[in-house]
């Protein structure tokens, strides 16, 4: 993005005419990431995340997408499902990836990331997902994006339980 050019000539007087410099050019994309849910999740349950992968250009994004989401304590992966994306998990590490080329100005099909909602899930819980492509990307800012979500959690607080004794009379140990 920048260079510096420093000349130096003793005590000799020189009079520069022209200066001549040669660079790589880099094809730039600028790949964004929107993570976000609807509705609250509940333990017991299954939850869903939509995660949008969008190029804001200039250049075409070519080789691999990867969108990598380290799940927070208590969300187990399910799936991932979306026209060109290919997903897994090993543990908390969700890796999923589109081989696919993306133009700028252009959005891949929304990634849909299901997730089982177990009792050890914090409330409310974030969840990060990172983009990354082998086309530079000058805006690393807008790689990740963080989900915040609602979880609810049974109240048993006011649960009660009937004991019945099936073989009539008192209750003893083992009824």
């Amino acid at each position: 993005t920048s260079a510096n050019l420093v000349y130096s000539s003793g005590a000799d007087l020189v009079f520069l005419a022209a200066q001549v410099i040669s660079t790589t050019n880099t094809p730039v994309a600028d790949l964004s990431i929107t993570k976000s849910h609807a509705g609250n999740f509940t333990v017991g349950t299954n939850g869903s995340y939509s995660i949008v992968v969008h190029n804001n250009g200039p250049a075409a994004a070519t080789g691999t997408t990867t969108v990598t989401d380290t799940l927070p304590t208590g969300l187990t992966y399910v799936s991932g499902t979306g026209t060109g994306w290919s997903c897994g998990a090993v543990g908390q590490n969700v890796t999923c990836t589109n081989t696919n080329s993306i133009a700028s100005g252009a959005s891949f099909v929304t990634l849909t990331l299901t997730v089982a909602v177990g009792s050890s899930a914090a409330n409310p819980t974030n969840n990060t997902a990172t983009v990354s492509n082998p086309t530079f990307d000058n805006v690393s800012a807008n790689n990740s994006s963080t989900d915040t979500t609602t979880v609810l959690k049974p109240d048993l607080s006011t649960s009660t339980k009937d004991v019945v004794d099936t073989n009539g009379g008192d209750s003893n140990p083992g009824d």
